[in-house]
This record gives C-alpha cells, sequence and structure tokens, in this order.
C-alpha cells in the first residue's frame, strides 16, 4: 500500500507561497487522493490571512491550495490518538504546541505521513512517521 501524506501547515505555506520548488516537484508526483492537509492546518491559513490588513492576493493563492489539496475532517479516532499523543509527550516533559499535537494526532489517527520541515518539534512525537520535501 502506497503512503498517505498529510501536509504540516509550514509545509502548505511553501507550497502557497512557491518558494520552494522541491516541495513543489514532490507534490506534483503525488495522486490528488494520497495528500491532504488537516481542517487545523486550514484553520491556521486562515487565521494567518486575517492578521494582515491586506492579503488579498495571498487568500486568492490560500484559496487556489486549499482547492487542490484535499481539506482532511478529524475522524473519530482522532480523540484517543490526540490523548495518547498529548500524554506521551507530558510525562517526558516535551510538548509541543497545541495545534501541533493535534495535527500529529490527527496523521497518527489516519495513518500518514506527516509532512513537515519542523521534524525537529513533530520527531517528538513517538510512532508518527514523518518526511521533509523542503
Amino acid at each position: 500500500m502506497r503512503d498517505r501524506y498529510l501536509l504540516d501547515t509550514n509545509i502548505a505555506s511553501l507550497v502557497i507561497k512557491g518558494t520552494r520548488p522541491k516541495v513543489m516537484e514532490r507534490l506534483s508526483r503525488q495522486p490528488r487522493a494520497r495528500v491532504g492537509v488537516s481542517v487545523i492546518t486550514e484553520m491556521e491559513l486562515r487565521f494567518g490571512l486575517e492578521r494582515l490588513d491586506d492579503a488579498t492576493r495571498l487568500e486568492a493563492r490560500v484559496n487556489e491550495f486549499l482547492h487542490a489539496v484535499p481539506v482532511l475532517e478529524l475522524p473519530p479516532e482522532i480523540s484517543r490518538a490526540y490523548a495518547k499523543v498529548r500524554t506521551a509527550l507530558e510525562r517526558h516533559g516535551r510538548a509541543i504546541g497545541p495545534l501541533d499535537t493535534i495535527i500529529a494526532a490527527h496523521a497518527v489517527a489516519v495513518g500518514a505521513v506527516l509532512v513537515t520541515n519542523n521534524v525537529r518539534e513533530f520527531g517528538r512525537v513517538k510512532g508518527l512517521r514523518l518526511e521533509d520535501w523542503s
């Protein structure tokens, strides 16, 4: 079975900005059905837009990206995955940001590889498969 990929917010931002051809090339080789972003990533992208005074051009690019890459809703399995991920991180004194914890749990719950250039932080999550396309 081929891997499914969940793009982290930082990778999504690189795609939207178009600043990393390597990321764009790797994404273009993946079938649409194998790639997605968490609804949490959509929330973070839209929050970023809201903070800007004039984001008309960037908003168009974000919308284009979200039209091209499926946004995955949180599955029922995420509750348990989140509880396990967060508990393990906190027990070892290695917590990560709350939204990153949810994104990591989302990837675990759906059995996806998390694509991020923040491997240092997400690498703390035991059992989370990671790739850095940047």
